[in-house]
């Protein structure tokens, strides 16, 4: 792992929305959500751990775009994990509700798109995505 709680702790201490909301998260969820974040933002950016530079990562503020996308996708974990797992889960069978007020509810259900596709769309949506757009993919081609 990359990042480390102590660098997302100094993050978080000037980060107008979170900081309190961070502080109070014991120190084992935040290693876990830290250690899910860097995953998957590596899978989002189609890259392996093995292949990140180690340039791509600061000790000290400033912080680079990569870092604060784990940052924020790990407090974005944390804060809305049953709702993640409830998207995910849903969208992975095909499951849709429709509700009519008064007049009932229908769920449907069918094999749909790939599993990762609502996770993907997630992180795209989140506070994270502001810096992953922001990354640029390096693009060799070797003859």
């Amino acid at each position: 792992m990359h990042v480390t709680v102590e660098s997302a702790d100094t993050y978080f201490s000037t980060n107008f929305l979170y900081k309190e909301a961070w502080e109070v998260i014991p120190f084992e969820d935040k290693f876990n959500a830290l250690n899910t974040a860097e995953g998957d933002i590596y899978a989002f950016l189609r890259v392996e751990e093995d292949n990140v530079s180690p340039c791509a990562f600061a000790e000290i503020p400033p912080f680079t775009a990569l870092q604060k996308a784990i940052f924020e996708w790990a407090m974005y974990l944390y804060k809305n994990k049953d709702m993640i797992i409830k998207t995910v889960e849903s969208r992975a069978y095909g499951i849709s509700t429709t509700q009519v007020e008064g007049l009932g509810r229908e769920t449907q259900g069918n094999m749909s798109k790939r599993y990762m596709d609502a996770y993907t769309d997630i992180i795209g949506r989140s506070p994270a995505a502001k810096f992953l757009s922001t990354i640029k993919r390096d693009v060799r081609l070797v003859r």
